[in-house]
């Protein structure tokens, strides 16, 4: 199963250690994240593509990465600003491995999935 929690740490790690500008040098420095190779290694290349990308319009669309989107006809563009300051209290409350543990918990006890919507709202409810 691929592990959202490390998804959604890497991308808000290297947006903010990096300072990238598009999703392209996102994928470029999350080539280079230790904690995502053995996904790599073990789904497929599309799969990992369109979970970080899913990953990357749940952190847009919550407000905690400042980012614009243009959609193309080859796909969507994204240019990359900057994470906010709820931004940087998920990568906080991320890098907590009783967060991952609690996130999980509630997760289970409302018979949510683990998607990164739901992982997206159970962090959420641990942080407010």
């Amino acid at each position: 199963m691929l592990d959202y929690f490390v998804i959604y740490k890497c991308i808000l790690e290297v947006i903010h250690d990096e300072r990238i500008n598009d999703a392209f040098q996102l994928f470029e420095f999350l080539s280079e994240k230790e904690e995502l190779f053995q996904m790599r290694e073990t789904f497929p290349k599309q799969l990992m593509v369109e979970a970080t990308l899913e990953v990357l319009d749940n952190l847009i669309d919550d407000g905690l990465v400042i980012a614009k989107r243009y959609p193309t006809v080859d796909g969507t563009l994204y240019q990359i600003n900057r994470i906010s300051t709820a931004g940087h209290s998920y990568l906080r409350a991320l890098e907590n491995s009783d967060t991952k543990t609690k996130a999980k918990e509630f997760l289970k006890s409302e018979g949510l999935p683990f998607t990164p919507s739901s992982i997206s709202k159970a962090i959420a409810n641990l942080l407010w």
